[in-house]
């Protein structure tokens, strides 16, 4: 089969393997259409030098084509898309409906601590049956492999629990912003700030419900301030980097809230005193719920969230490099790269 390969910062290959073929408990997917999350990118840029080429992709749907021990639920010809983070289902956080946390988890389409997991950059892709979940026939392919990114933004406005009426922000206008943005709106948040260097993401997050947006320059800060009125209760911070933390300390209220989405950098100093001395609460949002997963994709089958206006590319996998490339050097110019997979 045709696929992507990668084994380190740099390294990618369009190639050939053998296709997988389903073991018990497993089914094989026939891919359609592929994502690129940010994750993928930064791997492609700075992932140390591996002994193992992996197929990367985590954001993906297609057709079942092969399946053992599928029960009543699942059978070749559904169409899905995949919970990416294979669980062991049996220590205390997979108990608690946590898998997201699960401490044996491995990640399909990366060479992480649990060893290497072939992903979706590829025309067929094998996974636990456990990981499957359904599309409705009017759920689209390219919808289908955004459920995955949608979900990080649906658990991501839940972090900080209710916002109705809430003041928030949301600092960075990419893809997991853009979503979280659509989330927060349909949850009741009274008035929602979209922060950005981009402009053209900006009109995108006016169409997914920011009420104000501002480009990331100037005294933007007190604009937001003087706008508010007392400043922003929740701030979403899907960038995570000094600048954005520094600056969102002050743009939260007393007692307001922080919620980091994003891990940019293992190491990076801040400054805790204004977090501190104003009593702003930091929570953190890591992926989401396979709950969560099965929530996004039932409101897609419904007709309530259609996100497929954020895919500013379609290629098929001959040009992987080349994308890669692009999203490295110009990453201004796309909100979500897609591979079509015929």
């Amino acid at each position: 089969m045709k696929c992507m390969l990668t084994c380190g910062a740099g390294i990618m290959e369009y190639s050939e393997k053998e296709r997988p073929a389903a073991g018990p408990g497993e089914a094989v997917i026939k891919v359609r259409a592929a994502s690129v999350c940010g994750g993928d990118v930064t791997r492609y840029k700075s992932a140390p030098m591996k002994d193992v080429y992996v197929i990367p992709g985590h954001e993906f749907s297609g057709d079942i084509v092969e399946i053992r021990d599928g029960g009543e639920r699942y059978a070749v010809g559904d169409r899905v898309c995949i919970f990416p983070n294979p669980y062991c289902g049996t220590c205390p956080e997979c108990r608690a409906g946590r898998f997201n946390l699960c401490t044996h988890k491995k990640s399909i389409g990366n060479n992480g601590q649990n060893g290497p997991v072939d992903g979706g950059m590829a025309e067929y892709c094998k996974v636990p049956v456990r990981s499957l979940i359904k599309l409705d026939d009017s759920v689209s392919y390219e919808q289908g492999a955004l459920v995955e990114p949608v979900a990080v933004g649906l658990h991501a406005s839940r972090a900080a629990g209710d916002v109705r009426g809430q003041k928030v922000l949301v600092y960075g206008a990419g893809a997991i912003g853009l979503y979280t943005i659509m989330f927060l709106k349909m949850q009741g948040a009274e008035r929602i700030y979209a922060l950005d260097v981009l402009p053209e993401h900006l009109e995108m997050a006016e169409r997914y419900g920011a009420d104000c947006t501002m480009l990331c320059e100037g005294n933007f800060a007190e604009r937001i301030r003087e706008d508010s009125g007392c400043g922003i209760d929740i701030v979403f911070d899907t960038v995570c980097l000094p600048p954005s933390i520094s600056a969102t300390q002050k743009l939260l209220r007393g007692g307001g809230s922080s919620v980091w989405i994003a891990i940019r950098n293992m190491q990076q100093e801040i400054n805790i005193f204004p977090t501190v001395f104003h009593e702003q609460k930091i929570f953190t949002s890591f992926i989401y719920y396979k709950s969560e997963m099965e929530e996004a994709a039932g409101m897609m089958g419904r007709g309530e969230i259609n996100c497929e206006d954020t895919i500013t590319d379609r290629v098929p996998l001959s040009q992987g490099k080349a994308l890669f490339e692009d999203l490295v050097h110009n990453p201004g110019a796309h909100i979500k790269a897609q591979f079509r997979i015929d």
